[in-house]
């Protein structure tokens, strides 16, 4: 956008994408106090031994060619494509 309506149009978007994260960034620092002691928010950090296991096994298999793409998927019950 660099004609002479577009410049104004951009700033003003970026202003407001600016103010939304600063919302967000506020809002999360209101709501982390709240959490249970030790709750830090945020993704968990690896898998459980339970999920990791298996997954470390299936790779293995994949790699030393003992396992396909759609076997692995049938046992998983996953798709092997997307739409």
């Amino acid at each position: 956008m660099t004609t002479a309506q577009g410049r104004p149009v951009f700033n003003l978007l970026s202003t407001r994408a600016a103010f939304e994260r600063e919302l967000h960034r506020e809002r999360t620092r209101a709501w982390l106090p709240r959490q249970a002691p030790g709750a830090g928010g945020g993704r968990h950090r690896g898998l459980s031994e339970q999920v990791e296991r298996p997954a470390i096994i299936t790779a293995t298999r994949y790699r030393e060619q003992q396992l396909g793409v759609n076997k692995i998927a049938r046992r998983r019950r996953i798709a092997t494509f997307t739409r």
